[in-house]
């Protein structure tokens, strides 16, 4: 049995921060940014952007692209992104730091 998780999602000047939500998620939007709960789930998917993070060899910006699968866990955690976040009784059983594969395992995800 999952525990409700709490959010804010959404984007501003250099961050965005979005989950991948199963049916049934109570969702209350506010321009560009989400607040909710989601009271039953057992996989939830986090992607996170930190525009123009860091800086190559070649002195190019990058963007700092995560990725985090969340399963229904005994202790509190938290992930967050500048003022957005999600809260709650959660494990990550997944995480990618690499921006190609973070973004590969978010097309590929799909929530429960």
């Amino acid at each position: 049995m999952s525990s409700p998780l709490r959010f804010r999602v959404g984007s501003k000047l250099g961050f965005n921060f979005n989950l991948r939500l199963p049916p049934g998620a109570v969702v209350e939007k506010d321009g560009k940014k989400a607040e909710g709960t989601i009271a039953e789930w057992s996989s939830i998917g986090v992607r996170s952007i930190v525009k123009d993070f860091w800086q190559d060899k070649a002195g190019n910006w990058r963007d700092s692209i995560h990725f985090h699968e969340l399963a229904p866990g005994e202790d509190e955690n938290r992930i967050t992104c500048d003022e957005f976040f999600v809260t709650g009784a959660f494990t990550v059983v997944r995480e990618e730091k690499d921006a190609n594969r973070a973004n590969e395992a978010w097309r590929a995800f799909t929530a429960k």
